[in-house]
C-alpha cells in the first residue's frame, strides 16, 4: 500500500498484490480516493491498474498534488531502466472538488405538461435524490438499471399524488447490497411520460 496526503483531508491510495496472487477484492491494484473525515468517511474509486505482472518493482505509487488540482501515477515499470515503456497517467481534478455536496445528474426532464423529473447525487454521502413533479395524481414507476439493462432497485410503484414527491437511492440493489462502480439509469414511466436519468456509482 503506498498513501499520498499532500492535499489537506484526503489521501491517495495505491494498492498492489505480487502477479502470482489472484485478487481477493476490487481494492487490489487500484487507486481510490479516501476523504479523511471520521463522521462520514468515503472513498472513491479512481482507477484499476493491469501493470503488475512480473514482479514487486512494477508497483505503482500515485501522489496528489499539495494544491489538490491533480493526480498522478506512473504505470509500467521494470528492471531495465533506461530501457523501459513507462506511461504517466494525470487525472485533473474539477475545480471545487473537495467541497463537493450535490451534483444535478441531467437537470430538467421537463415535459409539455411541466412535469419535472430532476435527479441529484451527492457522492460524499452515496444518496441520490430523485425528484418528481406532477401537476396530477398519476401511476408511475421508477426503477433503477444497470448499464446491462438489468433491473437493480425498484424505488416506487403506485400512485403519486399532484405535486412535488421526492425519493433516495442509496446505491444498494433489491438485496440491499452496495453495487459496483459504474453507470446506472434512473427510469420514471407512466401512461404518459417516460424519462430516464443517468447517474455514477463511484464507490
Amino acid at each position: 500500500v503506498h498513501i499520498s496526503c499532500n492535499y489537506p483531508g484526503f489521501a491517495v491510495i495505491s494498492t498492489t498484490i505480487e502477479p502470482s496472487l489472484p485478487e481477493q477484492n476490487w481494492l487490489d491494484r487500484t487507486i481510490t480516493l479516501v476523504r479523511l473525515d471520521r463522521q462520514n468517511p468515503r472513498v472513491f474509486y479512481l482507477s484499476k491498474l493491469y501493470n503488475t505482472t512480473q514482479a514487486y518493482w512494477e508497483e505503482t505509487h500515485a501522489a496528489i498534488a499539495d494544491d489538490g488540482s491533480k493526480i498522478v501515477w506512473a504505470d509500467n515499470w521494470s528492471l531495465n531502466v533506461g530501457q523501459e515503456r513507462v506511461f504517466l497517467m494525470e487525472l485533473i481534478m474539477p475545480d471545487g472538488w473537495p467541497n463537493l455536496t450535490w451534483v444535478v445528474e441531467n437537470e430538467g426532464g421537463i415535459t409539455g405538461d411541466t412535469t419535472i423529473c430532476m435527479v441529484r447525487t451527492d457522492y460524499f454521502s452515496s444518496k441520490c435524490e430523485i425528484q418528481i413533479f406532477l401537476p396530477e395524481y398519476e401511476a408511475v414507476e421508477i426503477k433503477v438499471f444497470n448499464g446491462a439493462g438489468i433491473l437493480v432497485e425498484n424505488i416506487f410503484s403506485g400512485v403519486l399524488n399532484a405535486g412535488n414527491n421526492i425519493f433516495v437511492w442509496n446505491f444498494r440493489d433489491e438485496k440491499n447490497k452496495g453495487v459496483k462502480p459504474g453507470v446506472y439509469f434512473i427510469t420514471f414511466r407512466s401512461n404518459r411520460h417516460d424519462i430516464t436519468k443517468k447517474v455514477f456509482s463511484l464507490i
